[in-house]
């Protein structure tokens, strides 16, 4: 049996939006456990490309915290997506 583990994000309009240094502490504390799930389940896939783009801070005007919920999943669709495309080329 698989022991994956689903979270729920919950997004408010109103929270005020994460600092960059603030940021750049969320993907340290999870960058091992982020890389090791990419590696596991996106393995015909360019990891740290995937990694760079979609998980690292990047100077932007739109970050995680100020996007709205259906933004939110269209990115973790597009993650999702691309690595279907990676499994497929194999």
């Amino acid at each position: 049996m698989s022991n994956t583990r689903i979270q729920t994000v919950i997004v408010d309009d109103e929270a005020p939006a994460l600092s960059p240094e603030e940021e750049a502490g969320i993907e340290e504390r999870f960058r091992d456990e982020n890389l090791s799930l990419l590696k596991t389940y996106c393995s015909a896939m360019d990891v740290d490309h995937i990694y760079h783009t979609y998980f690292r801070p990047r100077e932007a005007k739109v970050t995680y915290s100020s996007m709205g919920e259906i933004d939110l999943i269209y990115r973790c669709l597009g993650i999702v997506l691309e690595s279907i495309a990676g499994d497929r080329t194999k």
